[in-house]
This record gives C-alpha cells, sequence and structure tokens, in this order.
C-alpha cells in the first residue's frame, strides 16, 4: 500500500483518475490527514463527503475577507411555513 504520492513517484507508478474527480478517501468522522505545506483536512462527514481544510486561510486573510464582506451582508428571503406565521424570523431561520 502506498501511503503517499512521492511513494508512487519513486516506484515509477502513474495514478490516472477517469470520469471524475479525485480526492482523499473519508476513512472516518474527525479523521485528520496531514497534507503538503502545513495544511490539515478534517473528515468532518463520510456521507456526503465534508471536509475541514486546517491551515487553508491565514488569519490576516480571513479577516481580509470578513472586512470586504462589511455592510453588504444582508438576510436572504425566506418563505415562511404555516407553523411559522408569527414567529420573529430569528425563531425559524437557517441562514
Amino acid at each position: 500500500r502506498l501511503a503517499s504520492a512521492q511513494e508512487a513517484l519513486d516506484a515509477g507508478l502513474l495514478l490516472v483518475a477517469e470520469g471524475g474527480q479525485w480526492f482523499w478517501p473519508p476513512l472516518r468522522v474527525g479523521h485528520v490527514r496531514a497534507l503538503p505545506d502545513g495544511l490539515e483536512l478534517e473528515t468532518l462527514s463520510v456521507q456526503p463527503v465534508v471536509y475541514r481544510v486546517r491551515g487553508f486561510l491565514k488569519d490576516q486573510e480571513c479577516e481580509e475577507i470578513v472586512k470586504l464582506g462589511a455592510g453588504r451582508m444582508v438576510s436572504s428571503p425566506v418563505t415562511l411555513m404555516d407553523k411559522d406565521k408569527g414567529k420573529a424570523a430569528k425563531e425559524f431561520r437557517t441562514s
């Protein structure tokens, strides 16, 4: 079993993914895989596959994104269900 892409290169192997995108397979919720450049891939869900990429953005980059969005955020429109009529938006909104 190959443990890394470097092992495949050292062995002279060529990996080809046909008919879609390749991604790291999820092992179990909570599994953290170390990636190059100090990134970490944490499995949040196996089905559907959901990852958190730790180290993807630096704190300064996050602050810049928040700064760029400041003053531009508005609540999205929603359609009330019968059971929600008469309630404040914060009681039923999910976004």
